[in-house]
């Protein structure tokens, strides 16, 4: 989050909580300002993490991009290992 973002909503804090206006549209207004642009930082957020795929895997588009490199990171190391096993199998059933 930026200053900006930071100075915007301590001004929307400010506006609506000491000059207090109890009507319908004040309460609208204020759910508003506050809900919208969390949204909006929010998809910002996780629309940073899209990217094509590299290696052919499906997109995660839900995921930031910190938790796609982890999986995918978790995913090689599994089929590192995974692969490590089979060797392992067909060198000993070439042996016997």
């Amino acid at each position: 989050m930026s200053l900006g973002h930071l100075l915007g909503i301590l001004y929307l804090f400010m506006h609506y909580f000491l000059f207090i206006d109890y009507t319908a549209e004040a309460a609208l207004s204020l759910i508003a300002s506050i809900v919208i642009p969390i949204m909006l930082l929010y998809k910002q957020e996780v629309g940073s993490g899209k990217k094509a795929s590299q290696d052919g895997e499906d997109d995660m588009l839900a995921l930031p991009w910190h938790l796609e490199e982890e999986i995918r990171y978790e995913m090689k190391q599994r089929r590192r290992k995974e692969r490590k096993l089979q060797t392992k199998d067909t060198t000993a059933a070439a042996q016997k």
